[in-house]
């Protein structure tokens, strides 16, 4: 399954996508505003909606980068889908902030630092 076939791809030799932004419709802080922020925040990166029914492997290239912006659900599927790989994964949590507060928590107790210097603001 081609990841979206109508998405404009920012592509490497092989035509793979490089940068990929995957965006959850569902997510409870995603407005137009949040996406025109989004959109702003990750030029150059191909934008698809987070649909889980889609490969999100197949298409990339062996280290892209994959920003995903989202909640919990969104955040661990595209995690899971990229487990293993050397490719970069990004979380922006748009959902109900649980994903940062448990990313945050994890950093914090193995490295010893806050994970969030400075913090983005999203809300629209």
């Amino acid at each position: 399954m081609a990841l979206i076939a109508a998405v404009a791809r920012v592509s490497g030799r092989d035509g793979s996508t490089t940068r990929l932004l995957i965006v959850s419709r569902d997510a409870k802080r995603v407005t137009p505003a949040v996406g025109r922020k989004l959109d702003a925040a990750f030029p150059g990166f191909a934008r698809v909606d987070f649909d889980a029914r889609h490969d999100l492997v197949s298409s990339l290239s062996s280290h892209a980068t994959v920003v995903v912006a989202g909640g919990d659900g969104t955040v661990g599927c595209v995690a899971r889908a990229l487990a293993g790989s050397r490719r970069r994964l990004g979380i922006v949590p748009l959902g109900t902030s649980t994903t940062l507060r448990t990313v945050s928590r994890f950093l914090r107790a193995s490295t010893g630092q806050s994970a969030w210097s400075r913090p983005a603001q999203f809300e629209g």
